[in-house]
């Protein structure tokens, strides 16, 4: 048992380091460029209560994801891979709640390592979200925290982790918007029906609970420069994503190809821990039971809607991870349990190829926009600049990260003598670049 600890703790570490692999060289694509174009404007108008993308208002998301950006950059200063330290922090902080809850529930060091090491070689989150400078991985801690305090409280009756989802929701309120709501709303109603408890959806320490989620929430939203657009156009960005389609066609389409790419985003664990129920007939522990009733409610709204995608049940991921936790040690005794930690290793082998085979291949046809931006800097000799184009904001990142100040859109830029643009316009050309 003891060495089997050892291989857990090696493989979370070897995990969590191959996340690292090539990092600061890959340049950040879509929405990272987003994030950080966010964060850079705000730290550099010192305006940190109204997102803005070239200077212009942006009120599709809260702005906690840029202020924590914004705080790597008083570490690490601008670069690739200040957002990413972001996500890194919060793949870490998730691993450890994935720990020590698993610990506390299914009692034992061996159970908690296991857990943690299932959730962190997620497909979706060795590859992809785990160290991607996007929301998803800290938006994954906030509501995992939340929904493993809501169970806490019903189990033991300890009313100080009732503040402490009422907080993590308003956190994640701050962070997404709307989901972080639906996520603790769907799970307290979920408990609280399965305990037998209504009473608790009233009581006093519930209600401070959600003036608590409401505070830290909302608390930002009067210092924006127009709440009502703000609050309106996240609530359409948030339903928008979840809302039936009225194709029936499009429905059943969606029905059959999201649990498979939920799956696919589970692998290797998710895979192993279906054919482990289908074929060994394991049941999860009765104590699983209502985490498991839990993530099926949350995960229903985003299975019946057809513009879903995969990211937006990663919150889950956690919780489902200590409940395949608890099924894969109740049968050590399988074969299925030793290609589990076979496959969980070889995915940390196949991180680190990827980061260092795939991800220059991948750059090389992007372009390089870091390079693209210093031979921008280097042509308009410190003219004033704008930027024109949505497709190109890497370039204008990097070229504003360079000089120590954001590029702005040519109608918020006074007397612009060069334009970064991605059309033809009636206008001198100084020079032209391709980025695949």
């Amino acid at each position: 048992m003891r060495y089997f600890k050892i291989v857990l703790s090696v493989l979370i570490f070897a995990s969590l380091l191959s996340l690292l692999s090539n990092l600061s060289e890959f340049h950040l694509h879509k929405e990272e460029v987003r994030r950080t174009l966010i964060a850079f404007e705000m730290d550099h108008r010192e305006e940190f209560f109204q997102p803005t993308v070239l200077g212009e208002p942006y009120f599709n998301k809260p702005p906690l994801f840029n202020w924590l950006i914004v705080i790597s950059s008083k570490v690490l200063g601008w670069g690739t891979i200040t957002p990413r330290a972001v996500t890194l922090t919060f793949t870490v902080l998730t691993a450890l709640a994935v720990f020590l809850f698993a610990r506390r529930v299914l009692g034992g060091t061996e159970a908690a390592l296991l857990s943690s090491a299932i959730f962190l070689t997620f497909a979706d989150v060795l590859f992809w979200y785990g160290w991607m400078a996007e929301i998803e991985m800290t938006l994954t801690f906030i509501v995992s925290v939340m929904i493993f305090s809501l169970y806490l409280f019903f189990e033991t009756g300890r009313r100080f982790y009732l503040l402490i989802s009422g907080l993590f929701c308003g956190l994640g309120f701050s962070l997404k918007g709307f989901p972080s709501l639906a996520f603790f709303g769907l799970s307290l109603i979920t408990l609280t029906v399965i305990y037998r408890r209504p009473s608790v959806l009233t009581n006093r320490f519930t209600l401070i609970s959600y003036a608590l989620a409401f505070t830290v929430g909302l608390w930002w939203l009067p210092l924006s420069d127009d709440p009502v657009t703000y609050i309106t156009t996240l609530w359409r960005e948030t339903f928008s994503r979840v809302e039936a389609s009225r194709d029936l066609k499009d429905t059943l389409k969606h029905l059959i190809t999201y649990p498979l790419l939920n799956l696919k985003q589970t692998l290797p664990a998710g895979v192993l821990g279906t054919l482990l129920i289908l074929r060994h007939r394991t049941l999860p522990d009765r104590k699983m039971m209502p985490l498991i009733v839990v993530v099926a409610v949350n995960y229903v709204p985003y299975l019946i809607s057809p513009e879903a995608r995969g990211r937006y049940v990663l919150p889950l991921f956690p919780v489902l991870a200590v409940v395949l936790g608890d099924l894969f040690l109740k049968r050590k005794d399988l074969p299925i349990f030793r290609l589990l930690v076979l496959f969980m290793v070889l995915s940390v082998v196949l991180r680190v190829a990827y980061g260092y085979l795939a991800m220059p291949e991948i750059e090389e046809r992007r372009g390089d926009p870091e390079k693209v931006a210093e031979a921008i800097l280097e042509l308009s000799e410190g003219k004033d600049l704008a930027c024109g184009c949505g497709e190109l904001w890497d370039v204008c990142l990097y070229a504003g990260m360079k000089r120590g100040k954001p590029l702005y859109s040519p109608e918020i830029t006074d007397n612009w003598e060069i334009l970064v643009d991605c059309r033809e316009r009636n206008l001198r050309l100084v020079n032209a670049f391709s980025l695949g």
